[in-house]
């Protein structure tokens, strides 16, 4: 929401703030110098998503009930005082007359902006735990593959984005078009349930240049189009890869329209000689959308589904990242997916972490046990907080590595068995 509401020119830096403090929580670790840095910045830019999302739009607005809301919110938002504006704008929601569906939606929104403050305003509260919890010898901190696997999500989302929004305008244009000539029932909502209930409840004055409802609907439909493709389409199966397999750059992102509001949506990357191309298929008015892999440069390149295109980057995994901690981490990411964090330490063990609301139970880590002895790899877990998840790693034989080590358990590979490939 806070990326939603702030201004397009600072969105970026905000998602990188707010990715910098997702990392942080997922990993249980961050520096000293940092903790000050990325509470200054995200406390600014949660303010500054206030001012530019939820007040202006209201003070440029003529209709009365607008400025009827506006007349009770504070201009700035004090982060200590959300919880009273909470209720202030409960109390104008039920206020509100029927008609006043754009006021209605614009409340909506803040109010969900609102909600999601303690969220993030709790895992600034938490920073300073995570400082404490960190291992006193940087060999052992974990990080460079969890770190770069975010970086590397965060500069395709921010690709993909920025290449949707440049065709966006149009395709905004004629679905405003097409939403007040077809009825609601031609909108189905397939796999684009935000974009869907938009166009089912188009601004009920027809959408023209004078309706005041037209600017925040188009608005909140280009915000949609941007979260039901690049995060709803393809950032799952990115994510994916780019965890699943190390080592992969993000390229270009490319973009294309076709008619009867369909398009397609993709990114390039690369890993020594393999180029792999990751791109969606989507049809607006129906809700489609399709996900293609291709393997290959440009146009040359040949579709191959997700298990093909795993096997042809695990074949040409180079050297450096054909590690016994590495095969591991592809064998665990195939296995359990995001439940860990895993990163290798320079000395070449395994170092995990639980990741923010990711079930951690004893298959997995019965799992984790037998990959790591078959790869001959010793293992650390990093800031167990899980009572249950402690004992279950003590069962497997973990224990404490030394006196100085709050919260971490370690764990020597048993004699190895003939490693499996990833």
């Amino acid at each position: 929401m806070v990326s939603t509401l702030s201004h397009p020119a600072t969105r970026p830096i905000a998602e990188a703030a707010l990715q910098a403090l997702r990392v942080a929580v997922a990993t249980r670790s961050i520096r000293t110098s940092t903790v000050k840095g990325l509470r200054q910045s995200i406390r600014k830019h949660v303010r500054a998503a206030w001012t530019d999302g939820v007040v202006v739009p209201l003070a440029r607005s003529r209709d009365p009930a607008d400025r009827a809301v506006l007349r009770r919110l504070p201009m700035d938002l004090d982060l200590k005082a959300h919880r009273s504006v909470t209720d202030v704008l409960v109390s104008v929601a039920g206020m509100l007359p029927e008609q006043a569906h754009g006021t209605r939606r614009h409340v909506d929104l803040a109010l969900r902006y609102l909600r999601n403050l303690p969220v993030i305003l709790g895992a600034l509260d938490d920073l300073d735990t995570f400082v404490g919890e960190a291992p006193p010898r940087p060999a052992t901190a974990p990080g460079k593959e969890e770190e770069d696997h975010v970086q590397a999500l965060a500069t395709a989302r921010r690709r993909l984005r920025a290449e949707l929004a440049k065709v966006l305008p149009l395709l905004v244009e004629s679905l405003a078009e097409a939403a007040h000539r077809w009825p609601p029932a031609d909108f189905r909502q397939g796999s684009m349930p935000t974009v869907a209930g938009l166009l089912c409840a188009p601004p009920v004055h027809g959408g023209g240049a004078a309706d005041p409802e037209r600017p925040g609907w188009r608005r909140r439909l280009y915000e949609a189009l941007l979260h039901d493709i690049v995060d709803g389409g393809l950032r799952p199966e990115l994510a994916r890869l780019l965890r699943r397999h190390h080592g992969l750059v993000v390229g270009q992102a490319s973009c294309s329209l076709g008619h009867d509001h369909e398009g397609a949506l993709g990114l390039c990357m690369t890993r020594g000689a393999v180029t792999l191309r990751l791109a969606v298929g989507f049809a607006v008015t129906t809700g489609r959308m399709d996900l293609v892999h291709a393997v290959g440069p440009g146009a040359a390149g040949r579709r191959a589904d997700a298990a093909e295109v795993d096997a042809i980057l695990d074949d040409s995994t180079p050297a450096y990242l054909d590690t016994p901690a590495h095969r591991a981490m592809r064998r665990l990411v195939a296995g359990c997916r995001a439940s860990f964090s895993m990163s290798r330490s320079e000395d070449g063990e395994l170092v995990v972490a639980e990741r923010a609301r990711a079930a951690i139970d004893a298959d997995l880590v019965g799992m984790l046990v037998r990959i790591a002895d078959e790869e001959g790899v010793a293992v650390r877990f990093m800031a167990i907080r899980d009572t249950a998840l402690a004992t279950a790693l003590i069962d497997t034989g973990f224990t404490r590595p030394d006196d100085r080590s709050r919260g971490i358990l370690r764990r020597a590979p048993a004699v190895p068995a003939v490693a499996l490939g990833p």
